[in-house]
């Protein structure tokens, strides 16, 4: 990776090679949690419910919602429909409660590496050519902004820059947070680069100790509907701020929700999202070029693809080669999308 600063912006089709579920998975999973409510799961998210205002019989009326809302392809989506509930703090204790049990669940530290192909693998072996001592590495201009709450990314770099340079993860850690930046916007289940004494650690496991454990990983856990101003809210701040500062920004495994696009500085195109045309491709959006946008559409349906090229106007973010180009268009349907990996290995503009 060269001199140019790059930016990743994680959706949850980033994380699914290594275990973690799509959007409309999770809520397949938080039914089947509750429905199967024998499991040691099940008596965990209990426990936890009662030092959060729900029981079990909260939990019953919860899946039924939650299966019946067929319109609603994530959780996320079915608490946003949901937000006039008059029990809507309890559904999102609930919802919190429950994602924060999934996924901490998912976070199985072997996965990470028995996973090929491996985009991780590939964007590590980037940073590292041209940069193959340990100083040096740190040379790489790289931040993420991730709307998943895992810490598989940050797992995998420090345990790999650990190995690869024969270094002490404590040294390693104190790099790492110094050097990239990996913004949680919706929040994660604890700080995998901090010291193991900090009280926002906690280690990548599947296991969570007690329901204590739980409700603390739930309360850092933030949904779209939460009350959360961009302007004010740091972790939207410094997001905004790595988007403009940024040389080129890569969207991956992203599904370009309305909320999460205008939280993350792209207005509403009526006011003022288009700037002035210098030449061709160099559209400004809200003080960016739309050239320095790029990124990946598999698994999202055309019809999102369009309704978020038509809101934002990022005429570059969703593309494929064109034709005689060397340059990248939207692409034209889904079948002419790329993967993580794909596009890491062989289209991202990272030099």
């Amino acid at each position: 990776m060269k001199e140019n600063s790059n930016l990743l912006i994680l959706g949850a089709g980033a994380s699914m090679d290594y275990g973690f579920p799509s959007g409309t998975d999770l809520k397949e999973r938080a039914i089947a949690l509750v429905a199967n409510n024998k499991t040691t799961e099940y008596s965990l998210l209990v426990k936890a419910g009662g030092k959060m205002g729900f029981d079990h019989t909260d939990l019953l009326i919860f899946k039924q919602k939650l299966k019946k809302a067929n319109l609603d392809d994530s959780i996320d989506a079915f608490i946003e429909a949901n937000n006039d509930d008059q029990d809507i703090e309890k559904l999102t204790n609930m919802a919190k409660c429950i994602i924060a049990l999934l996924i901490a669940t998912c976070e199985d530290p072997k996965k990470l590496f028995e996973t090929q192909p491996s985009w991780y693998y590939e964007l590590f072996k980037k940073m590292y050519t041209g940069r193959n001592s340990y100083n040096r590495f740190f040379e790489n201009k790289l931040n993420c902004i991730t709307f998943n709450y895992d810490r598989s990314l940050e797992e995998f770099l420090l345990t790999t820059v650990a190995k690869q340079f024969g270094k002490p993860q404590s040294d390693c850690i104190k790099d790492l947070s110094k050097n990239f930046q990996v913004v949680h916007v919706h929040g994660s289940l604890g700080d995998i680069w901090k010291s193991k004494s900090s009280p926002d650690y906690r280690d990548y496991s599947p296991t969570l100790k007690n329901a204590d454990d739980l409700v603390k990983a739930a309360n850092k856990i933030r949904l779209i509907t939460d009350e959360i101003d961009p302007m004010l809210d740091s972790e939207f701040t410094k997001a905004n701020s790595l988007i403009r500062s940024s040389d080129t920004v890569h969207f991956i495994g992203f599904g370009y929700h309305v909320n999460n696009m205008e939280r993350i500085g792209f207005a509403d195109p009526s006011t003022e999202l288009l700037g002035p045309i210098e030449s061709k491709g160099s559209i400004a959006i809200n003080g960016n070029r739309d050239d320095k946008f790029f990124g990946t559409i598999k698994g999202i349906n055309q019809q999102k693809v369009l309704e978020c090229v038509r809101k934002y106007y990022l005429n570059t973010v969703a593309y494929s080669p064109s034709a005689g180009s060397d340059r990248y268009g939207l692409a034209r349907s889904v079948d002419d999308s790329v993967d993580a990996f794909e596009y890491v290995v062989d289209v991202a503009p990272f030099d």
